[in-house]
């Protein structure tokens, strides 16, 4: 039970998605850039060897995209960790503020501040 006031825009979650999203476009990105080169090279008559070099650089920006994913991925859980360790202490330290604050007005006391009602 967490007591979280909702902020707009977007939260790490949304954020891990839209870029895992644009990592996972790039290969297929690179790939079609290739083929069309190739295709125009093709046309012009130029030679196999060229191709496949273009092809092999595709090859290894793939591996090194699938790379990155994987290390954002890892990331992105420890991030995710993080955020939920987190939630979890700002409910414990919400409860003790509203429980203070309840013995301070038990007490006969004004409390000069109080957490916001959600």
């Amino acid at each position: 039970m967490t007591n979280q006031t909702p902020t707009p825009g977007f939260d790490i979650t949304q954020y891990s998605q839209i870029i895992i999203a644009l990592i996972m476009s790039l290969p297929g990105l690179i790939a079609l850039i290739m083929q069309r080169r190739q295709d125009k090279m093709r046309e012009k008559g130029a030679n196999l060897e060229t191709n496949e070099s273009q092809v092999d650089s595709a090859g290894k920006v793939t591996d090194s995209a699938v790379s990155l994913m994987e290390r954002m991925e890892k990331r992105i859980g420890v991030l995710e960790r993080q955020v939920e360790k987190l939630d979890r202490r700002n409910a414990v330290l919400v409860y003790g503020i509203q429980q203070l604050t309840n013995q301070l007005v038990l007490a006969g006391h004004v409390p000069i501040w109080s957490p916001p009602e959600d």
